[in-house]
């Protein structure tokens, strides 16, 4: 299902000519989803309550994003 949302935010970027999809956020009452791409058709998603620090939670998402990168890439 976090595939499909980044699929369709990057159709909508997309239909109005604004670059590359970095990421999704999405929030609930109860908490926050984020959703970042790491490669094409591959995505991290990760679930917070909803007073997680959303910067930190970005920067951390970002820094696994390059460990995926990097492993996917050996493969």
């Amino acid at each position: 299902m976090s595939a499909t949302i980044l699929n369709i935010s990057k159709r909508v970027l997309n239909e109005l000519h604004r670059g590359e999809i970095e990421n999704v956020i999405i929030r609930r009452k109860v908490g926050v989803i984020m959703v970042i791409s790491v490669m094409q058709d591959i995505s991290l998603s990760a679930i917070a309550t909803k007073d997680a620090n959303l910067g930190l939670m970005l920067v951390e998402m970002r820094k696994a994003t390059q460990g995926v990168k990097e492993i996917l890439e050996k493969i």
